[in-house]
């Protein structure tokens, strides 16, 4: 049981390491990109700045920045690595959606099928968990290795039901299903971490590249080669990467929020499903119940046979 956990929680952190390694790969080839787009644009040259300009969009969208220097380059490198994070996140998000989709429609067939056929049973029949239940169903449902290793819900399934012989203990059951919950959840929040702390940087990376660039740009005016009337237009273009990168930022903690929430309620229904259609039909009993009943099913047994035997002999 443990290494079945183990495993569980291994397999889900090796996808969330997936997922970070593609945002990666995926962000470099972009960023380079970007930067030989940015290094072609004509520099900026600092005049006079009217009001009007400052109230437009496009000064603020000017990009010229990331071409200075090389912290330029890894400032649009982590930006591109959080937005394909988020990307792959949320096509991850949907592909557990359709395996707890696929799950519960199985489910739901399954208890469907036997609910009918234990209702012309006796009703001591019927309430045994394998008649209501029985694990071979379940670990069908549970799917191949393939299914296993890419839907959550699948997975867990498949670990809830792993170590059983026959019978389904309910208190295990809700011991294993508690303990699997508590890993989705807290390994949702964790994997976050990483995205938060990208987040939080970025505006501190972009006050350096601001730095940066009014250096660069007030090496003319220290050269005597521009005047003093042009500061405040340089300081207005060094400030445009502080801005793009507060923008960026809270745009992605906004986004990351929305997924985050959105996960939070897809693991939310993938726990009712699993107590809604497997645990909440099963007789409540612990893995001992049934040999205890047993015992005293033939206790009572041997009791009755020696009270008929009394009777009998009274008679005589």
């Amino acid at each position: 049981m443990q290494y079945g956990l183990r495993h569980y929680d291994t397999l889900q952190r090796l996808w969330q390491l997936v997922l970070v390694l593609s945002a990666l790969i995926l962000a470099y080839p972009a960023s380079a990109d970007y930067i030989d787009a940015a290094a072609r644009l004509q520099p900026l040259k600092p005049g006079k700045i009217e009001l009007d300009l400052l109230k437009s969009m496009d000064f603020w969208r000017q990009c010229q920045w990331m071409a200075v220097g090389p912290l330029g380059r890894v400032i649009v490198f982590l930006t591109l690595s959080a937005y394909y994070f988020w990307v792959l996140r949320a096509l991850w998000l949907i592909i557990q959606w359709l395996g707890g989709w696929l799950v519960s429609r199985s489910l739901n067939g399954a208890t469907g099928s036997l609910s009918a056929a234990a209702a012309g049973e006796p009703p001591r029949a019927a309430m045994r968990s394998e008649a209501i239940l029985p694990v071979e169903t379940l670990r069908r449902i549970a799917g191949p290795l393939p299914l296993r290793l890419l839907f959550r819900a699948h997975r867990r399934l498949y670990v809830l039901t792993s170590g059983v012989t026959r019978v389904l203990s309910s208190e295990a059951l809700l011991q294993r299903e508690a303990r699997l919950e508590a890993m989705d959840w807290q390994l949702a929040h964790n994997t976050w971490e990483p995205y938060r702390s990208l987040v939080r940087i970025l505006p501190a990376l972009a006050v350096a590249q601001t730095g940066l660039v009014l250096y660069l740009a007030l090496q003319p005016l220290l050269d005597g080669r521009q005047e003093l009337q042009t500061i405040p237009a340089m300081v207005l273009i060094s400030l445009i990467p502080v801005v793009q990168m507060i923008a960026f930022s809270i745009g992605l903690a906004l986004a990351r929020g929305l997924l985050e929430r959105l996960e939070h309620y897809q693991l939310a229904r993938l726990d009712a499903i699993f107590f809604d259609q497997i645990l909440s039909r099963l007789p409540l009993h612990s893995a001992d119940t049934l040999l205890l009943l047993n015992a005293l099913d033939r206790h009572f047994q041997q009791l009755h046979a020696a009270i008929k035997r009394l009777e009998q002999k009274l008679e005589r």
